[in-house]
């Protein structure tokens, strides 16, 4: 057997005489993961004219004594110094026409890793600007990770800190996700006054703001983040200071409903000014009308007022007699009682009911009460209420903490 075995690509051929007649690769091709970011070449032993392969959507890094020598695109490659000038330095003597040469290949994948998890390990204290006590926050979502310089990402984090796994560097990566959710979300809540408890009715607007923070930290090494999707914001609903923000949100979204309402009943009378004038007007001919019967009564004779009058009260009384069988007495409006921190709040209306499970102090575990229950019971459990939850995604479950 000779030295060289062409059929061989993993740098260990030999010619059964012992370690130190090693074989030189001759081809170098990536055997990594499908989804891998980073994959190193497990072998050096590199000779001149030897093939390199670099698929699509990877580039591969030349890289002698820990510094960045060349990259390379995708195609197969023969390694000369007239395709690959670097080796003109890298390379000195020659060697029966293959001259041999130490250099280490790492390819990288330029695709986007999708579905990286990510997660509060424990609850974040979160400031709630509008009642001014902290609420013990947790947060869980997914997001992608794509290389847009390979020897940026190498010379910063691969090369520095031996991080050559995707697990590696994402892992690098979860303490500064964490920190930039904190401060995102505690930017966006004191300067648009949104409590911590309305903070499920802002996920997409969350999750845009986190992934830009994100980008200006990563960028640096070469990556970018792409996707990010917080899925959910969590806190315990024990929590005293959960329970009293929970308590006092209520109370101010059943105060707007009920100054709302007002404002539609001060509409409504205003409109019923209007609706009910023609009767005031009948009225007030009536009264006319019987003025006029006694004048005709003196001027024409009784008989003859008397018999307009009463046609003309007939004719209005008829009119009146219409407009109130048209306009039906108004239906019974079904009402609510809410369980908050022992007690319970309430009457709502549904309307009022609707608003607050928007805003997220009604959530489908919330006990309610209406007329017609046998006893208290989860809201979604209503019929009245179900279908205010919906459109409601489930609370997805934590992802794995490494």
């Amino acid at each position: 057997m000779g030295l060289f075995n062409k059929q061989r690509t993993d740098g260990a051929t030999y010619d059964g005489q012992g370690e130190e007649r090693r074989g030189l690769v001759d081809v170098i091709q990536y055997n990594g993961e499908a989804d891998d970011l980073v994959w190193k070449f497990p072998y050096n032993n590199i000779t001149t004219g030897a093939r390199l392969v670099v698929n699509e959507s990877q580039q591969a890094l030349f890289v002698k004594g820990g510094v960045v020598c060349d990259l390379i695109g995708a195609g197969t490659h023969t390694l000369s110094a007239g395709n690959l000038p670097i080796l003109g330095k890298i390379v000195n003597l020659p060697f029966g026409g293959r001259t041999p040469f130490v250099a280490e290949v790492w390819y990288f994948n330029m695709t986007a890793k999708r579905g990286l998890k990510f997660g509060t390990p424990a609850p974040i204290e979160i400031l709630d600007p509008l009642y001014h006590v902290y609420i013990p926050v947790r947060s869980f979502g997914q997001f992608g990770m794509r290389v847009t310089d390979p020897s940026l990402l190498y010379t910063e984090l691969v090369g520095t800190q031996h991080l050559t796994t995707t697990d590696d560097i994402v892992e690098n990566f979860r303490s500064t996700i964490v920190r930039s959710l904190t401060d995102v979300v505690g930017t966006v809540l004191q300067a648009e006054r949104i409590s911590v408890v309305q903070l499920a009715g802002n996920l997409g607007r969350m999750s845009r703001a986190v992934q830009e923070s994100l980008n200006a930290e990563v960028e640096r090494y070469g990556l970018r983040v792409e996707n990010l999707d917080i899925m959910s914001f969590n806190f315990p609903k024990d929590d005293p200071n959960v329970q009293k923000v929970l308590a006092a949100h209520a109370e101010a979204a059943t105060t707007d409903v009920l100054s709302e309402a007002k404002a539609r009943q001060r509409a409504r009378e205003g409109e019923g000014y209007w609706r009910d004038r023609p009767f005031e007007v009948a009225e007030q001919a009536a009264q006319i009308s019987g003025t006029a019967n006694q004048m005709m009564g003196v001027g024409l004779g009784a008989g003859m007022g008397w018999g307009m009058g009463g046609a003309m009260g007939n004719s209005l009384a008829g009119m009146v007699q219409q407009t109130q069988m048209a306009t039906p007495p108004p239906l019974p409006v079904q009402q609510f009682f809410v369980a908050v921190a022992g007690g319970q709040q309430g009457p709502y209306d549904l309307n009022a009911m609707r608003i607050m499970a928007q805003q997220g102090s009604l959530m489908p575990d919330t006990m309610v009460w209406t007329a017609g229950m046998a006893g208290w019971d989860k809201a979604s459990a209503c019929a009245a209420l179900a279908s205010l939850f919906a459109s409601m995604p489930p609370t997805p479950p934590p992802p794995p903490i490494a």
